[in-house]
Protein backbone atom coordinates (compact mmCIF):
# COMPACT_ATOMS: atom_id res chain seq x y z
CA UNK A 1 0.00 0.00 0.00
CA UNK A 2 2.67 2.50 1.03
CA UNK A 3 4.67 1.72 -2.09
CA UNK A 4 1.74 2.92 -4.22
CA UNK A 5 1.37 6.09 -2.15
CA UNK A 6 5.12 6.77 -2.33
CA UNK A 7 5.17 6.34 -6.10
CA UNK A 8 2.12 8.61 -6.38
CA UNK A 9 3.96 11.35 -4.54
CA UNK A 10 7.00 10.91 -6.76
CA UNK A 11 5.00 11.15 -9.98
CA UNK A 12 3.10 14.20 -8.71
CA UNK A 13 6.44 15.89 -8.03
CA UNK A 14 7.75 14.93 -11.47
CA UNK A 15 4.58 16.27 -13.11
CA UNK A 16 4.96 19.60 -11.35
CA UNK A 17 8.65 19.82 -12.23
CA UNK A 18 8.13 19.06 -15.93
CA UNK A 19 4.94 21.03 -16.55
CA UNK A 20 5.45 24.10 -14.36
CA UNK A 21 9.18 24.31 -13.62
CA UNK A 22 10.30 23.41 -17.17
CA UNK A 23 12.62 20.63 -16.01
CA UNK A 24 12.80 19.19 -19.51
CA UNK A 25 15.83 17.10 -18.62
CA UNK A 26 13.43 14.81 -16.75
CA UNK A 27 11.75 13.76 -20.02
CA UNK A 28 13.13 10.42 -21.16
CA UNK A 29 14.36 10.52 -24.74
CA UNK A 30 14.76 14.27 -24.78
CA UNK A 31 17.39 14.38 -22.04
CA UNK A 32 19.79 12.12 -23.98
CA UNK A 33 19.14 13.54 -27.45
CA UNK A 34 21.79 15.44 -29.40
CA UNK A 35 21.39 19.24 -29.79
CA UNK A 36 20.22 18.73 -33.38
CA UNK A 37 17.73 16.06 -32.33
CA UNK A 38 16.32 18.26 -29.58
CA UNK A 39 15.27 20.80 -32.19
CA UNK A 40 12.76 18.26 -33.53
CA UNK A 41 10.72 18.23 -30.29
CA UNK A 42 7.73 20.46 -29.55
CA UNK A 43 8.74 21.05 -25.94
CA UNK A 44 5.70 23.09 -24.96
CA UNK A 45 3.28 20.38 -26.06
CA UNK A 46 5.44 17.48 -24.88
CA UNK A 47 6.03 18.90 -21.40
CA UNK A 48 2.33 19.62 -21.00
CA UNK A 49 1.46 16.05 -22.02
CA UNK A 50 4.10 14.49 -19.77
CA UNK A 51 3.14 16.65 -16.80
CA UNK A 52 -0.57 15.84 -17.13
CA UNK A 53 0.21 12.17 -17.51
CA UNK A 54 2.35 12.22 -14.35
CA UNK A 55 -0.54 13.78 -12.43
CA UNK A 56 -2.94 11.18 -13.86
CA UNK A 57 -0.61 8.34 -12.94
CA UNK A 58 -0.22 9.74 -9.42
CA UNK A 59 -4.00 9.74 -9.01
CA UNK A 60 -4.26 6.18 -10.33
CA UNK A 61 -1.56 4.99 -7.92
CA UNK A 62 -3.40 6.58 -5.00
CA UNK A 63 -6.51 4.64 -6.04
CA UNK A 64 -4.38 1.47 -6.25
CA UNK A 65 -3.08 2.10 -2.72
CA UNK A 66 -6.60 2.58 -1.38
CA UNK A 67 -7.77 -0.62 -3.09
CA UNK A 68 -4.82 -2.48 -1.54
CA UNK A 69 -5.76 -1.11 1.90
CA UNK A 70 -9.37 -2.22 1.37
CA UNK A 71 -8.18 -5.65 0.15
CA UNK A 72 -10.08 -5.29 -3.12
CA UNK A 73 -7.78 -7.46 -5.25
CA UNK A 74 -10.12 -7.79 -8.24
CA UNK A 75 -10.55 -4.01 -8.50
CA UNK A 76 -6.79 -3.59 -8.02
CA UNK A 77 -6.15 -5.78 -11.07
CA UNK A 78 -8.54 -3.64 -13.12
CA UNK A 79 -6.79 -0.49 -11.89
CA UNK A 80 -3.40 -1.90 -12.91
CA UNK A 81 -4.81 -2.69 -16.35
CA UNK A 82 -5.92 0.94 -16.65
CA UNK A 83 -2.40 2.05 -15.71
CA UNK A 84 -0.97 -0.06 -18.54
CA UNK A 85 -3.54 1.40 -20.95
CA UNK A 86 -2.58 4.92 -19.87
CA UNK A 87 1.14 4.22 -20.39
CA UNK A 88 0.56 2.78 -23.85
CA UNK A 89 -1.66 5.75 -24.74
CA UNK A 90 1.07 8.15 -23.60
CA UNK A 91 3.69 6.45 -25.77
CA UNK A 92 1.47 6.82 -28.84
CA UNK A 93 0.33 10.39 -28.16
CA UNK A 94 3.82 11.65 -27.34
CA UNK A 95 5.03 10.83 -30.87
CA UNK A 96 3.10 13.73 -32.38
CA UNK A 97 5.39 16.12 -30.51
CA UNK A 98 8.47 14.53 -32.09
CA UNK A 99 9.01 15.53 -35.71
CA UNK A 100 11.69 12.87 -36.01
CA UNK A 101 9.06 10.17 -35.52
CA UNK A 102 6.70 11.52 -38.21
CA UNK A 103 6.62 11.29 -41.96
CA UNK A 104 6.03 14.48 -44.01
CA UNK A 105 2.28 13.74 -44.10
CA UNK A 106 2.17 13.64 -40.27
CA UNK A 107 1.80 9.88 -39.90
CA UNK A 108 4.12 7.74 -37.80
CA UNK A 109 7.16 6.24 -39.49
CA UNK A 110 6.99 2.43 -39.96
CA UNK A 111 9.96 1.89 -37.66
CA UNK A 112 8.32 3.89 -34.87
CA UNK A 113 5.08 1.91 -35.29
CA UNK A 114 7.03 -1.34 -34.98
CA UNK A 115 8.78 -0.23 -31.79
CA UNK A 116 5.50 0.93 -30.26
CA UNK A 117 3.81 -2.35 -31.18
CA UNK A 118 6.60 -4.36 -29.54
CA UNK A 119 6.44 -2.27 -26.36
CA UNK A 120 2.65 -2.59 -26.17
CA UNK A 121 2.94 -6.36 -26.67
CA UNK A 122 5.45 -6.47 -23.82
CA UNK A 123 3.04 -4.64 -21.51
CA UNK A 124 0.24 -7.01 -22.51
CA UNK A 125 2.46 -9.97 -21.68
CA UNK A 126 3.36 -8.51 -18.28
CA UNK A 127 -0.28 -7.81 -17.47
CA UNK A 128 -1.21 -11.32 -18.58
CA UNK A 129 1.36 -12.75 -16.15
CA UNK A 130 -0.08 -10.61 -13.35
CA UNK A 131 -3.57 -11.91 -14.09
CA UNK A 132 -2.26 -15.49 -14.19
CA UNK A 133 -0.46 -15.04 -10.89
CA UNK A 134 -3.57 -13.59 -9.23
CA UNK A 135 -5.74 -16.58 -10.14
CA UNK A 136 -6.57 -18.88 -7.19
CA UNK A 137 -4.47 -22.01 -6.99
CA UNK A 138 -6.21 -24.94 -8.69
CA UNK A 139 -6.38 -27.89 -6.29
CA UNK A 140 -6.77 -31.47 -7.47
CA UNK A 141 -6.85 -34.51 -5.21
CA UNK A 142 -5.70 -37.74 -6.82
CA UNK A 143 -4.98 -41.18 -5.31
CA UNK A 144 -1.26 -40.46 -5.54
CA UNK A 145 -0.88 -36.80 -4.61
CA UNK A 146 -2.31 -33.42 -3.78
CA UNK A 147 -1.80 -31.39 -6.95
CA UNK A 148 -1.57 -27.60 -6.76
CA UNK A 149 -1.87 -25.97 -10.17
CA UNK A 150 -1.12 -22.53 -11.52
CA UNK A 151 1.93 -20.34 -10.95
CA UNK A 152 4.54 -22.08 -8.72
CA UNK A 153 2.33 -25.16 -8.67
CA UNK A 154 3.55 -28.53 -7.49
CA UNK A 155 2.42 -32.10 -6.75
CA UNK A 156 2.68 -33.32 -3.15
CA UNK A 157 2.67 -37.14 -2.86
CA UNK A 158 0.65 -38.33 0.12
CA UNK A 159 3.52 -40.44 1.44
CA UNK A 160 5.81 -37.37 1.51
CA UNK A 161 3.64 -35.47 4.01
CA UNK A 162 4.92 -35.74 7.58
CA UNK A 163 2.70 -33.12 9.24
CA UNK A 164 -0.52 -31.24 8.51
CA UNK A 165 -2.16 -28.59 10.64
CA UNK A 166 -4.59 -25.70 10.45
CA UNK A 167 -3.40 -22.13 11.09
CA UNK A 168 -5.50 -19.10 11.96
CA UNK A 169 -2.74 -16.74 10.84
CA UNK A 170 0.36 -16.90 8.70
CA UNK A 171 3.79 -17.15 10.34
CA UNK A 172 5.76 -13.87 10.15
CA UNK A 173 7.52 -13.54 6.80
CA UNK A 174 10.93 -11.93 6.32
CA UNK A 175 10.89 -11.37 2.57
CA UNK A 176 9.88 -12.80 -0.80
CA UNK A 177 12.62 -15.04 -2.20
CA UNK A 178 10.99 -15.79 -5.55
CA UNK A 179 7.29 -15.45 -6.02
CA UNK A 180 4.16 -13.42 -6.67
CA UNK A 181 2.94 -10.84 -4.15
CA UNK A 182 0.06 -8.54 -5.08
CA UNK A 183 -2.59 -7.20 -2.75
CA UNK A 184 -3.59 -10.07 -0.49
CA UNK A 185 -2.38 -12.84 -2.83
CA UNK A 186 0.95 -14.54 -2.31
CA UNK A 187 2.40 -17.43 -4.31
CA UNK A 188 5.88 -18.83 -4.52
CA UNK A 189 8.84 -19.01 -2.16
CA UNK A 190 9.15 -16.79 0.91
CA UNK A 191 11.60 -16.64 3.80
CA UNK A 192 10.28 -16.87 7.34
CA UNK A 193 11.44 -14.51 10.09
CA UNK A 194 12.11 -17.58 12.23
CA UNK A 195 14.28 -19.02 9.48
CA UNK A 196 13.66 -21.46 6.68
CA UNK A 197 11.72 -21.25 3.45
CA UNK A 198 8.03 -21.79 2.79
CA UNK A 199 6.06 -22.16 -0.42
CA UNK A 200 2.83 -20.15 -0.26
CA UNK A 201 -0.48 -20.35 -2.12
CA UNK A 202 -2.50 -18.01 0.07
CA UNK A 203 -4.98 -15.17 0.20
CA UNK A 204 -3.80 -13.26 3.27
CA UNK A 205 -7.21 -11.95 4.24
CA UNK A 206 -8.98 -15.33 4.13
CA UNK A 207 -7.90 -17.56 7.03
CA UNK A 208 -7.63 -20.38 7.95
CA UNK A 209 -4.55 -21.81 6.24
CA UNK A 210 -3.46 -25.41 5.70
CA UNK A 211 0.16 -26.00 6.75
CA UNK A 212 1.78 -29.05 5.13
CA UNK A 213 5.18 -30.28 6.24
CA UNK A 214 6.76 -32.60 3.67
CA UNK A 215 10.11 -34.34 3.40
CA UNK A 216 11.34 -31.63 1.03
CA UNK A 217 9.61 -28.38 2.04
CA UNK A 218 6.89 -26.59 3.94
CA UNK A 219 3.75 -25.56 2.04
CA UNK A 220 0.97 -23.28 3.27
CA UNK A 221 -2.21 -22.82 1.24
CA UNK A 222 -5.83 -21.78 1.45
CA UNK A 223 -8.77 -21.24 -0.88
CA UNK A 224 -10.97 -18.25 -1.61
CA UNK A 225 -13.63 -19.09 0.98
CA UNK A 226 -12.91 -20.33 4.53
CA UNK A 227 -15.41 -23.18 4.19
CA UNK A 228 -13.59 -24.36 1.05
CA UNK A 229 -10.31 -24.41 2.97
CA UNK A 230 -11.93 -26.38 5.81
CA UNK A 231 -13.40 -28.88 3.35
CA UNK A 232 -9.99 -29.34 1.72
CA UNK A 233 -8.34 -29.79 5.12
CA UNK A 234 -10.89 -32.45 6.05
CA UNK A 235 -10.30 -34.27 2.77
CA UNK A 236 -6.50 -34.12 3.19
CA UNK A 237 -6.76 -35.57 6.71
CA UNK A 238 -9.04 -38.33 5.44
CA UNK A 239 -6.57 -39.23 2.68
CA UNK A 240 -3.61 -39.18 5.06
CA UNK A 241 -5.39 -41.23 7.73
CA UNK A 242 -5.88 -44.05 5.24
CA UNK A 243 -2.44 -43.74 3.67
CA UNK A 244 -0.67 -45.87 6.24
CA UNK A 245 1.90 -43.17 7.01
CA UNK A 246 2.97 -43.99 10.59
CA UNK A 247 5.16 -40.87 10.92
CA UNK A 248 2.27 -38.53 10.23
CA UNK A 249 1.17 -35.97 12.85
CA UNK A 250 -1.84 -33.69 12.89
CA UNK A 251 -2.31 -30.30 14.47
CA UNK A 252 -4.73 -27.38 14.55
Amino acid sequence: MWVFFGLAGLFALLGYAVKYRKCYWLISGYNTASPQRKQEFDLAGLSRLMGNFAFLLAAMLIVAGILTWLKQDDLLLIEMGLVFVAICSLMVKSQKYDKGALRPDGRLKPGVKLVLALIICFFLMVYGLIIYGALPAAIEITPEALKIGGMYGTAVPWDSIAEVKLLNKLPPLAYKAHGFDLGTKRKGFFRLQAGGRVRLFVINSRPPYIDLGTKQERIILNLREPWETMALYTEIRKRLTTSGNTRLSFGG
